[in-house]
């Protein structure tokens, strides 16, 4: 991470810190996973690369998932959205499911019936090619 830090290529760098993130997730450091995801998002964010960062977001979403923060989850989730919709991205069904997995998760029906909707909306927009 010192040698992207140096180069001075924020990109790059932000490319670093989601693989070490992922890493970090994996060996059960959900703390230092969060921080790298969080560093690379705000990195991501500056830059305007909406669909990596709507990748940390889902990321950081399964760090909240992970510690039971579901609200924090949640909030993840739905900002990940709004960059996912507006470039078309392949990740807005799954991101919809994950809304509706997530309302289940937290017995909020009212919530979990309108993304399970989405959904089934998102797959007929994908057989039209209207996504």
């Amino acid at each position: 991470m010192t040698l992207l830090r140096v180069a001075g290529d924020p990109a790059s760098l932000a490319f670093g810190l989601h693989w070490l993130a992922m890493g970090l997730r994996i060996e059960g450091d959900l703390a230092g996973a969060r921080a790298a995801f969080a560093e690379a998002a705000a990195i991501r964010r500056s830059l305007g690369l909406w669909d990596t960062l709507a990748m940390s977001l889902r990321n950081l979403c399964l760090i909240a998932w992970l510690t039971d923060d579901f609200d924090t989850a949640g909030k993840y989730l739905e900002e990940s959205l709004i960059y996912l919709r507006a470039s078309g991205g392949q990740w807005v069904e799954r991101t919809l499911g994950d809304l509706g997995w997530l309302a289940l998760r937290q017995a909020d029906a009212e919530r979990a019936e309108p993304a399970s909707a989405n959904v089934s909306r998102s797959r007929a927009d994908a057989a039209t090619g209207t996504i």
